[in-house]
């Protein structure tokens, strides 16, 4: 009841876990928020790379035996197939 006389409505909203506006961050807080994020971008870029490989090394073993040296072709495997995202991710649940 105490939040309603001081804040009326507006105090009963829960602001628990909320982030601060950044005009109301400190340099601090601005830095340590902005590491955060690049950390996040590493970590997604990291998880983006390792499954890049690992569907590389998918279409490798789907090549015949004699055809798996990136020499054999002018284009490196990782070029002769072009697939987007959505169908790579839907070719994984069907293996």
């Amino acid at each position: 009841m105490r939040q309603i006389a001081v804040n009326g409505i507006d105090g009963l909203a829960d602001n628990r876990g909320r982030t601060k506006p950044r005009s109301e961050m400190t340099n601090k807080e601005k830095l340590r928020a902005e590491n955060k994020m690049l950390e996040t971008k590493i970590k997604e870029w990291e998880m983006e790379n390792t499954f890049l490989k690992k569907i590389e090394g998918t279409e490798r073993m789907r090549l015949p035996t004699g055809a798996r040296n990136e020499s054999n072709y002018k284009a490196a495997p990782s070029q002769l197939y072009t697939l987007t995202p959505l169908q790579i991710a839907a070719n994984m649940l069907i293996l």
